[in-house]
């Protein structure tokens, strides 16, 4: 037997099984070596993301907090609005009531 299939992404060259049944533990500590250096990559790889996607969430959260803030300032600027035109209309009617009482008194 010359030697067995490797998996994807494994380095080419692996160990092999001669003909009297030993395997080739030079080749085997190369590709043990070469998972764990994977492994090792990946597990980088994984802590940068969860980093960068704690970043992401924190921004959200805060952005969210944002919205919901100025929605509010938003909601109370539109109270003050209404009532500063109720207002404005309430002193057209004061107004114009007390035009018409000038109205009457010199006619």
């Amino acid at each position: 037997m010359t030697g067995v299939p490797l998996p994807v992404g494994w380095p080419a060259e692996g160990p092999t099984i001669s003909n009297d049944d030993t395997i080739d533990f030079v080749a085997l500590e190369r590709r043990v070596k070469a998972l764990a250096k994977k492994h090792r990559k990946l597990r980088d790889e994984n802590a940068t993301l969860r980093e960068s996607l704690a970043k992401r969430d924190r921004s959200v959260r805060e952005l969210e907090e944002q919205i919901r803030g100025l929605n509010q300032r938003r909601q109370d600027t539109g109270k003050r609005i209404d009532e500063l035109i109720a207002r404005i209309g309430q002193l057209d009617e004061q107004l114009e009531a007390g035009a018409a009482r000038l109205q009457g008194a010199k006619g």
